[in-house]
């Protein structure tokens, strides 16, 4: 049974809430003033009492220096003096009474220097208990408080003495009254007395000095405190009291404030209920009702403004699901009727009639899909399993399209009904097909990328390995296919590509044409590769009368507008299983087929053998201790001596790198180099051997050797990748080297890359104050037009031309023509390779300047390089005039450069 609450309405509740606001803050000040201010005025009182115990203290010590001053000024006067000289004990106790009397002293009472009395006066048994407690004092004179009989004295024990010598004590006692005690109570305003020791009266108490049974003490009572107390708590109750009364006369105009804007919105979210959306509060408070009040009202209107967006939502939802095709259906399992939406009707080719059943829907079904699509929906209708699928429809006029139907079985209150939606979805299955096409063909050539290959050659191994057949692979690729990118255009380059892979399909299927999917034949690797997999081999030379017919294939000239362009190609041949257990050797043994047959001489095929992974396992092997030998400072730097041909003068050495491995043995430097250049090494190995070099000569100028140049080999690929000239520079700064000893040998080969580049690069060197000398003249691309654009000051003949000058061969006339030639440009000319006398002589007659080789020297340490020039030096050979005067007649015309 529900027991209805009273209604507790606003201004109730405003009114209880003051109340107790005022209530609980009247309570929390009495008690906060209760703890707060009662400790306040308990620690003020503990206070005061500890000033007016220092105050009866000093009290004290005053009196005590009072009565012993006093008592000392009698000591000294010449009566005292003499009486006490006397030593008569009558006479003694006579002054003792007199003095008594005269200072109201309790007891006199004389000590003689032995300690015992001599004399007293008054008190009999004070003055026995003083002189017992003066005996322990020595000589020396106190004051003190004494407690004798339950009561208070002032003693003081003065020393006595005539002239230096010490005759005894005078001890006077005298009574503290309570009219004394009285008044030190006046003046340290509290109550000050002697009590004995135990339990204390109501109120606080400090202990001034303890006199045995006695203490001196000083008290004062709390009352005056408790009262004040008492007082501020009946003020504050009184003021809680107005406090309440005020809140409660408050609260009433309070709450009409409050509940009057309440029941306006209130009113207005009634009117809003009913539908009504126009109605505002409007109100012009300006506190958080008004705020209110207004957000209300700015809710209504973003509330109207949503409510038209949804209309705008709904309409234009409607119009995107025409737009996507997606349309409902639904179906009653028990009388099979079907009610689909417009859109419904549409996707699924539905006739337009009223009354459609489920055989209907039936019929538009493709129909190798209807039995697929019939059983989802006995399914969901019969154990209510939803359904989701795709499958085609059938059009009137023959289309076919594919559609997304699903469905679940929907339980209502008039029964269980089938529901669902139906959207066409064939434009999105042709692009997921392109899309799929895209990632497993090349966009290029159209035909199978690298990932559909791997996937073909594994399920054609997977096969052969079944029927323990075999597997072939014919891996090509073009022959500097990177030139005609270069020269003609990537997209020259792209047709190439695309013409290329017809004709290999052509090859590989035996066809004059391009079938429509060569996919699982044909596949471009990437770049200007291709791959062809043979599914079954029958024999290895089918595979090579298939690499003969791409490369007759490819050598015909391609007709590409208004070029016509011959490009070979480069074969690698392999077989599963022989050359590799799994898909991944495979490929990689006939890549490095095709490589060796690039090595060959390229525009041919290889079949893979054992020896080609030897061969590239002893190259990796040779590039690691290359490296090695780098960061270990495996290479040295011999020099080989130049001399003037006439004079037999030393111009110069030239650096010559070695290299001397622990089991590759002495390994040439047309070996080491090649293979640096390839493998990135050559940038760090000339840059030491610059360093090297130059610090050498440096070294040599310094021990007293007289002035050469040193010659030093830099490489095309230091030149094209740039930083030589500042290199140089450094160096020569570090080194403290003049640039005029230092000779930079180059070939003609920096021209055929960027020739304007290496130019502007050797005119840089040239400013720097080096010297350029073009090394392996007649080797190359050697011509007069090279010669004339480079910046050279020599030209080194290579030793092929002077090794058989003195054979009668026709190297005589080339050595000839080319010493001519750089005769005419200004060049001085220097052969390599001299070995004789004779050929010495030959060069001598040609009018060669400087000559090198094993007839000179061979290349030496850089610590045999300062012996070798003092025996250059000596056996220097004379001129002959007649020599010199016939080149002085061949040279006669012709501009010479001064010597490095």
């Amino acid at each position: 049974m529900n027991v209805k609450r009273p209604r507790l309405t606003v201004g109730l509740r405003l009114l209880l809430a003051l109340c107790a606001v005022a209530s609980l803050a009247t309570g929390l000040a009495l008690l906060v003033q209760d703890r707060a201010l009662s400790g306040d005025l308990e620690q003020a009182a503990r206070s005061r009492l500890e000033r007016a115990a220092e105050a009866v203290d000093l009290l004290v010590e005053r009196r005590l220096d009072a009565m012993a001053e006093r008592y000392r000024a009698i000591s000294e006067t010449p009566q005292f003096r003499a009486n006490l000289e006397s030593g008569d004990v009558a006479t003694l106790t006579y002054y003792a009474e007199r003095l008594a009397q005269a200072q109201g002293a309790a007891s006199i009472l004389f000590v003689d220097a032995a300690g015992s009395s001599s004399a007293h006066a008054g008190d009999p048994e004070l003055a026995q208990a003083l002189a017992v407690q003066v005996d322990g004092i020595g000589r020396e004179a106190s004051a003190f408080l004494f407690v004798h009989g339950g009561r208070p004295y002032t003693v003081g024990a003065l020393e006595l003495r005539t002239g230096r010598r010490h005759v005894g004590h005078l001890v006077a006692a005298e009574l503290l009254r309570a009219e004394s005690v009285e008044e030190w109570s006046q003046l340290c305003g509290a109550s000050v007395v002697f009590a004995f020791a135990g339990p204390r009266r109501a109120g606080i108490a400090r202990t001034v000095r303890t006199l045995g049974p006695l203490e001196l003490r000083v008290e004062s009572s709390l009352e005056p405190e408790r009262m004040a107390l008492d007082r501020s708590r009946r003020r504050l109750l009184l003021a809680g009291c107005v406090a309440l009364a005020l809140a409660f006369s408050a609260s009433f105009p309070l709450a009409r404030g409050m509940v009057r804007p309440l029941l306006t919105i209130q009113r207005a979210a009634e009117h809003i209920g009913r539908g009504n959306l126009r109605v505002r509060v409007a109100s012009g408070r300006r506190d958080e009702l008004g705020d209110v009040a207004r957000a209300f009202d700015w809710m209504l209107e973003r509330l109207g403004e949503s409510i038209e967006a949804l209309q705008r939502s709904q309409r234009h939802l409607s119009r995107a699901q025409q737009l996507a095709r997606l349309g409902s259906f639904g179906i009653d399992p028990d009388s099979g009727v079907l009610v689909a939406s417009e859109q419904g009707r549409a996707i699924y080719g539905l006739p337009t009639r009223v009354g459609l059943q489920l055989e209907d829907l039936l019929a538009c079904i493709h129909s190798e899909d209807e039995p697929r699509f019939r059983g989802a929906l006995e399914a969901c209708l019969g154990r209510g399993t939803p359904f989701q699928l795709d499958h085609r429809i059938v059009e009137r006029n023959g289309d076919r399209r594919v559609v997304h139907s699903q469905g679940e079985l929907s339980t209502e209150a008039g029964g269980a009904r089938l529901e669902g939606t139906v959207q066409d979805i064939t434009e999105r299955k042709a692009v997921e097909e392109q899309v799929r096409h895209l990632a497993y063909h090349d966009g290029l050539t159209g035909l199978a990328n690298r990932r559909l290959f791997h996937e073909h050659l594994a399920l054609a191994i997977a096969e052969a390995r079944r029927r323990d057949g075999s597997v072939g692979i014919v891996f090509l690729d073009l022959d500097r296919f990177k030139r005609v990118n270069d020269t003609l255009g990537h997209s020259v380059g792209d047709e190439l590509l695309q013409a290329v892979a017809d004709r290999v399909v052509r090859c590989a299927l035996g066809r004059r044409r391009r079938p429509r999917d060569c996919s699982s034949v044909v596949a471009r690797m990437g770049g200007d590769e291709f791959i062809v997999l043979v599914p079954e081999v029958k024999e290895p030379r089918a595979l090579g009368r298939l690499a003969r017919s791409i490369l007759s294939e490819l050598s015909r000239p391609f007709d590409l507008g208004r070029l016509n362009l011959v490009i070979g190609c480069s074969i690698g041949i392999a077989t599963w299983p022989s050359d590799g257990a799994d898909a991944e050797a495979l490929l990689r043994n006939c890549d490095t087929a095709m490589y060796h047959a690039k090595e060959r001489g390229r525009n041919s095929y290889q079949f893979y053998s054992e020896w080609m992974n030897a061969a590239s396992f002893d190259r990796l092997v040779f590039e690691d201790r290359l490296r090695r030998a780098l960061e270990g400072g495996e290479f040295e730097l011999h020099y080989q001596p130049k001399v003037e041909v006439v004079s037999g003068r030393l111009t110069g050495f030239e650096a010559l790198l070695r290299w001397s491995d622990e089991e590759l043995g002495v390994v040439p430097p047309s070996e080491f180099v090649t293979v640096a250049e390839e493998i990135g090494l050559i940038d760090e190995l000339g840059r030491w051997v610059l360093r090297r070099a130059a610090a050498d000569m440096r070294g040599w100028l310094e021990a007293g050797l007289p002035p050469f140049h040193v010659s030093v080999n830099v490489s095309g690929y230091q030149i094209e990748r740039g930083g030589l000239v500042d290199l140089v520079a450094k160096v020569l700064e570090e080194t403290g080297l003049e640039p005029s000893c230092l000779d930079l040998e180059i070939t003609e080969s920096v021209l055929l890359s960027d020739e304007e580049g290496a130019v502007d690069v050797l005119e840089d060197l040239r400013r720097l104050g080096v010297t350029l000398s073009l090394d392996d003249f007649g080797t190359g691309y050697s011509s007069l037009s090279y010669l004339r654009r480079l910046p050279i000051d020599s030209l080194k003949i290579d030793r092929c031309f002077v090794q058989h000058l003195s054979d009668g061969s026709d190297d005589a006339a080339l050595t000839a023509a080319i010493i001519s030639m750089a005769k005419t440009l200004g060049l001085r000319v220097v052969a390599e390779g001299v070995e004789q006398e004779s050929q010495r002589e030959l060069l001598h007659e040609l009018g060669c300047d400087e000559l090198q080789g094993y007839l000179v020297s061979a290349a030496v340490p850089p610590e045999d390089v300062p012996r070798l020039v003092q025996e250059l030096v000596q056996r220097r050979p004379k001129r002959r005039r007649g020599s010199a005067s016939r080149r002085r007649r061949r040279g006669s015309g012709r501009s010479r450069r001064p010597t490095g």
